[in-house]
């Protein structure tokens, strides 16, 4: 009968003993916040991480300066496979380049008579090639005596430049909204004439498939080997505004839209879409599919009006 009762009692102790050691609650005023969304984000002070349209915080990559420029905008940047830097800039048509070395500094490589260089490419030879505005000239910037052609006369503005590995060049044209290609000979030829007023980025695919994002409607066409021009993605936000191929095949897309009346509104801001093996129907969904983005103000700053140097000044404005 003792036994039995001893059990009651040192159950009782240990909860006395319990009730003695454990600290008083504080008392404190608890707040609880929670951050669902970009814009949530606006205000706070960023280091060394990204928020995605959606709220999400991942780690960054490693970033580093490489210098000042003397530009007010850098449109473009390109590197050869020797690692030499190359940058498109504005508003005085200066190309600079910087080579590979820890200390260098960035020098003009070329000076264009329009005040924007909008864009650049490397060639699989090593040649590099910049595309301005507004007379619309592809010049080869690696050649002391930059030589430059035109796709066209109506051409104004070389959005964009991509090359493929046979050494042919593709630029993303304005106003016109043109896709044209150089061929090695240096020979101009129209892949590409849709209805929009430009036509922003330009990519080259695996296959050898070149694709082409619009403004306007945010499109992005494809041309494929055949020539056979389809309709790939049709992107929420008016404007794409970039096309990259990663190494695994994967196309991703930069786009844009403008605040004001028919733009979607404010804060729409910029997003990426992941297109894994790109092909199929058009159409919003289709075979793209939303990926993270670094946070995007909500309005993407516009590209100042690209101007002649002189008197012969006077252009429409890039979109």
């Amino acid at each position: 009968m003792s036994e039995r009762s001893s059990a009651p009692l040192h159950f009782l102790f240990g909860i006395v003993l319990t009730a003695l050691v454990l600290p008083s609650p504080a008392r404190a005023k608890l707040e609880t916040w929670k951050q669902e969304s970009s814009a949530a984000f606006t205000k706070a002070k960023r280091e060394r991480v990204v928020v995605s349209d959606t709220g999400r915080v991942r780690l960054g990559q490693s970033l580093a300066p490489v210098g000042k420029l003397d530009a007010v905008h850098v449109w473009d940047l390109a590197r050869t496979a020797r690692g030499t830097l190359y940058a498109a800039t504005g508003d005085e048509g200066k190309v600079f380049r910087r080579e590979d070395k820890e200390d260098a500094a960035w020098t003009v490589a070329f000076d264009a008579k329009d005040t924007q260089a909008l864009s650049l490419a490397v060639l699989p030879d090593g040649r590099v090639f910049a595309g301005t505005g507004p007379t619309g000239e592809v010049v080869e910037v690696s050649d002391e005596t930059h030589r430059g052609t035109r796709p066209d006369p109506g051409v104004q503005y070389i959005w964009d430049l991509a090359a493929d590995p046979k050494g042919n060049l593709y630029a993303a044209t304005g106003p016109t909204g043109q896709l044209w290609r150089r061929s090695g000979e240096g020979q101009w030829s129209l892949l590409l004439d849709s209805k929009h007023a430009h036509l922003l980025c330009v990519a080259v695919g695996p296959d050898g498939s070149v694709y082409a994002g619009s403004d306007g409607e945010g499109l992005i066409y494809r041309v494929g080997p055949d020539g056979k021009t389809s309709i790939v993605y049709d992107a929420p936000q008016n404007e794409v505004r970039a096309l990259l191929f990663a190494p695994d095949g994967t196309l991703f897309a930069g786009t844009a839209a403008e605040s004001g009346p028919g733009s979607g509104g404010a804060g729409r801001g910029a997003l990426l879409f992941s297109g894994g093996a790109v092909g199929g129907d058009a159409g919003r969904g289709g075979p793209f599919e939303t990926a993270t983005a670094a946070q995007a103000p909500p309005e993407p700053p516009k590209r100042p009006e690209p101007s002649v140097k002189g008197p012969t000044a006077g252009a429409p404005p890039p979109p």
